[in-house]
């Protein structure tokens, strides 16, 4: 198995904090934490994800489609699956509303 010199040329640093001035796709281990930590910018201002408010029923495997401001989602399963969900939720872009 290679390690992270080998791949990348340069020796891991380590630290016992976060590192003072951070930079994009900077890679560290952290000693007091004792794991190897990545630095990454979030997506907040620009691109296609945003944080929104939830489903009002919480479930996976269900199935929407539309718009990012006029969506529908519906059906799906209870975690772990032991409901069926049949009911649809509309999106406008803030919120989920319930819909018959």
């Amino acid at each position: 198995m290679a390690d992270y010199k080998t791949i990348h040329g340069v020796n891991l640093r380590d630290y016992t904090t976060d590192p003072d001035t951070l930079i994009e796709g900077q890679v560290w281990y952290d000693k007091t934490n004792k794991v190897v930590q990545f630095f990454h910018n979030s997506v907040t201002t620009a691109g296609s994800f945003r944080t929104a408010n939830s489903a009002n029923t919480a479930r996976s495997s269900g199935v929407g489609g539309g718009p990012q401001t006029s969506s529908i989602f519906f059906g799906g399963f209870s975690n772990p699956p032991a409901v069926r969900y049949a009911n649809a939720e509309t999106y406008n872009g803030t919120s989920f509303s319930e819909t018959g």
